[in-house]
């Protein structure tokens, strides 16, 4: 022990599984005992060492020394101080690794333990009194401390940094504002307990995690129900399941539909888009049913099919299906999770039953199409992995005919060059005319070929990898047979979705045809309008520009003119108040640029002056107030003046006391308003 304080450090330890406690005093034997050993590389640390805590520890204590350095504190100065410390250290530590293994701050799974682990630490930080972004100023200590044994923390410091940034920035809006209205919430209390209902409304209005509530209570002494909390957000999600049942769900797709469960539909589509099948069940507007007519709103039941049903982001296949007594189109395709197919559409002739003999066909040009769109959506994720980096995951894609929709982990915006870059990377790919080759292998042997998985998607030993080029994929759906049949890909948009995520949306094969004859065609029009040719479209835009911007000159001048005019009108109208001359006018055809120059002349002219200036755009009003020195000596204040003025027309505003802005809504008050601006001068001065 080497001290009187009985306090032990464990190092090693052994652990004998031996029995079963029911929780209840009651212990039964295992069927299996184990033996469970082990010790800690930080614990060795520890002993070789001779230091009392992890925290101790040279490349830990060096962490913690940062943290104090920022915050001004003192380890050991007292228990409060030294728990936030402690755990800033521990969790910058576990955010820099985490994000450096490619998991984005989010709000499930491993993202949402990150997410957590960096908001608490930034929430001591705000305990030790720091006031200003710090966690990634910690983060380089910590790389600098395990560099050397993780090198690849090194290489990916400034994407880790940047997730840090961005998480720290976003959180610091909620915490600020979410701190403010807990902590009214607790004075307006008994001081002893939070209501539920008011721990449920910030976690649901304003964004506040319960964590943090309910370490903030804490601090207080205080507690809220934790339960009644589980209640509230239980209700939440069932409201948010029943909307999504008024919004068409599907309900009868999880009904056995008279068939057995065990029975599936066979998916031939991988090599043929046409086949004989026999139709084992039919649903007609929501009931299931023996037979359907012409003109009638299906889903049928096959035993075998060609068509791809909506996964994985693919859109389902659409055709017809045919037999002896009618036929009808297939304009989607769904999968039960039982495995039955589920094609829905309308009867185009005469009559569809139950046991009937069909013939499927699949659209061969609306699957081509899909199948250009889905195999560049690989083609452009490997492109976004080499442009940005090897933290690109898939977050999320809709793959249309000839239109992709793609999301993906990543902390900025991309830059032009960027996305440039990314666009001729995939072109390239295209162009190159690789051969897009589909196998069915065991897990492993699709991990040791590179393929890229979903992380948190569940796959069996054997799967279908994808490999088009350099990219190869773990992937289900339906793929060109060479990377040239895509023709071209063309960006349209990127944007974000979510903390974290960002959008890609693009279009491949004809629809970049249709998008340059569109673009073309706009072109054609402003150019006819313009009175010149495309080609030197351009050139006469710029010609364009440069007149306006000479007429814009010449207006103002004359705006300038009148406005001066107007400045002659208005100090004969004038009234003198308690020895300042006040006036009130509405303006006509007066922007807010005239406006603020008007009063910017009196307020240099007639330096006992209180002016409000007024002006009517559509339904909207715009006010201006302005005092000159002597009036404000006097004791006028524009800001004061222009608020209770604007309060009138149903708006708000203020400012300093020689200027003032306002808007309002009601232009038929402005009269009142104008009014009772004498009234409002004289009981100030």
């Amino acid at each position: 022990v080497g001290c009187d304080c009985d306090r032990y450090m464990e190092v090693w330890n052994n652990v004998f599984s031996q029995f079963d406690n029911d929780g209840h005093g009651n212990y039964s034997e295992l069927k299996q005992k184990n033996i469970d050993t082990g010790m800690g590389l930080e614990r060795l640390a520890c002993v070789v060492q001779g230091v009392g805590s992890l925290f101790d520890v040279d490349t830990v204590r060096n962490i913690t020394n940062k943290v104090s350095e920022i915050a001004g504190k003192h380890y050991g100065d007292s228990d409060k101080t030294d728990v936030s410390l402690r755990v800033i250290t521990d969790h910058i530590r576990s955010t820099v690794m985490m994000i450096c293994d490619g998991v984005i701050p989010s709000n499930e799974g491993r993202g949402y333990v990150l997410r957590r682990l960096l908001r608490r630490a930034v929430r001591h930080g705000k305990l030790l009194g720091i006031d200003k972004p710090f966690m990634s100023d910690v983060a380089s200590t910590v790389i600098n401390e395990s560099g050397g044994a993780y090198p690849e923390l090194v290489e990916k410091q400034k994407y880790i940094h940047k997730v840090i940034e961005n998480e720290e920035a976003s959180f610091n809006k909620t915490i600020d504002s979410g701190l403010a209205i807990l902590n009214d919430k607790i004075a307006a209390s008994d001081g002893k307990e939070l209501s539920a209902a008011d721990a449920f409304q910030l976690y649901d209005t304003y964004g506040f995690p319960i964590d943090l509530t309910l370490e903030v209570l804490e601090e207080q002494g205080m507690t809220t129900s934790r339960e009644e909390f589980d209640r509230l957000m239980n209700e939440q999600r069932e409201r948010a399941r029943e909307d999504r049942k008024k919004m068409g769900d599907l309900g009868w797709q999880s009904e056995d539909l008279g068939l057995d469960k065990s029975i599936k539909t066979a998916f031939d589509g991988y090599t043929t888009l046409e086949e004989s099948a026999k139709i084992l069940a039919i649903v007609n507007e929501g009931e299931v049913s023996g037979a359907a007519a012409k003109g009638e709103k299906i889903t049928v039941v096959l035993d075998r099919t060609p068509f791809y049903a909506e996964m994985g982001g693919q859109i389902g296949d659409h055709g017809v299906i045919t037999g002896k007594n009618g036929a009808m189109t297939v304009s989607d395709v769904q999968k039960t999770k039982d495995g039955k197919y589920m094609h829905i559409g309308v009867v185009t002739e005469g009559e569809l039953s139950v046991e009937d003999e069909v013939t499927a066909s699949v659209d061969a040009a609306y699957r081509q199409a899909i199948c250009r769109a889905h195999t560049s959506t690989h083609l452009l994720q490997k492109a976004l992995r080499n442009v940005l980096g090897d933290h690109v995951e898939q977050a999320g894609s809709y793959t249309a005919n000839d239109h992709i929709r793609f999301d993906f982990t990543h902390f900025a915006a991309l830059t032009a060059e960027e996305l440039a870059k990314v666009e001729d990377m995939v072109n390239d790919a295209i162009l190159a005319g690789s051969p897009v080759i589909t196998e069915e292998m065991s897990i492993d042997d699709a991990k040791k070929k590179g393929a890229m998985a979903l992380f948190g998607e569940k796959y069996g030993q054997t799967v279908r990898v994808v490999q088009a080029g350099d990219s190869i994929e773990l992937c289900g759906g339906t793929h060109l047979d060479n990377t040239a049949k895509a023709g071209s890909l063309k960006i349209i948009g990127e944007a974000s979705v979510a903390a974290g995520v960002r959008r890609i949306e693009a279009v491949t094969g004809k629809a970049v045809l249709k998008l340059m004859n569109d673009r073309q065609a706009v072109l054609n029009e402003a150019a006819a309008v313009l009175k010149t040719n495309p080609n030197e479209l351009s050139a006469k835009i710029e010609q364009q520009v440069n007149d306006m911007r000479a007429l814009n000159k010449k207006l103002e001048k004359m705006g300038a003119k009148v406005a001066a005019m107007q400045m002659v009108d208005l100090f004969n109208v004038s009234r003198n108040i308690k020895g300042v001359d006040v006036v009130a006018t509405k303006l006509d055809d007066a922007s807010a640029d005239m406006l603020r120059t008007m009063g910017d002349d009196i307020k240099s002219k007639k330096e006992n002056m209180v002016a409000v200036l007024s002006a009517v755009n559509g339904d909207k009003v715009s006010l201006l107030c302005v005092c000159g020195a002597e009036a404000v000596k006097k004791g006028a204040h524009a800001g004061k003046i222009i608020k209770e003025v604007a309060k009138i027309v149903g708006g708000g505003g203020g400012g300093r006391p020689d200027s003032a802005t306002a808007g309002g809504k009601n232009p038929a008050k402005l009269e009142e308003a104008l009014e009772a601006v004498n009234n409002i001068v004289e009981a100030m001065l």
